[in-house]
């Protein structure tokens, strides 16, 4: 597996230090979007457009946050629980590690695009509150 090969390498992507610091990051972001959100929605600037979070909010705008918040929470906590903390050169790996090693540095890079793509939504909101706010 060329993957594995790749990420065994240089472990040091999987550091506790690099998984909290995206997880500060994400976290940062995510108030950021929920604080843009709940001002655009509260004040009608514009409507949400992702239907589940739509429907939450009508529910109650609090159940919407705490999905906000906690389910993104959900990635990091896999990640610190399951990542794998030394590969001992002197042994071969089992395809089982293999796969797992794959599996946990894919969801560490899945979260770093998360993290770019909220920074865009986020700058989307923050445009549409100041054009909206402007007119």
């Amino acid at each position: 597996m060329v993957v594995y090969e790749l990420l065994s390498r240089n472990y040091t992507l999987l550091s506790n230090r690099n998984i909290i610091a995206l997880l500060l990051l994400f976290t940062t972001i995510n108030f950021a979007d929920l604080f843009t959100t709940l001002f655009a929605l509260n004040t009608g600037f514009y409507e949400e457009l992702n239907l589940f979070i739509a429907f939450l909010y009508s529910k109650s705008p609090l159940l919407m946050a705490i999905y906000k918040i906690l389910i993104p929470l959900v990635p990091f906590i896999l990640l610190l629980k399951c990542k794998k903390v030394r590969i001992d050169d002197y042994s071969t790996p089992t395809i089982a590690e293999k796969i797992r090693t794959v599996v946990i540095s894919s969801v560490f890079l899945a979260m770093i695009w998360s993290t770019l793509v909220y920074v865009f939504i986020v700058v989307h909101n923050f445009i549409l509150i100041f054009e909206t706010s402007f007119n």
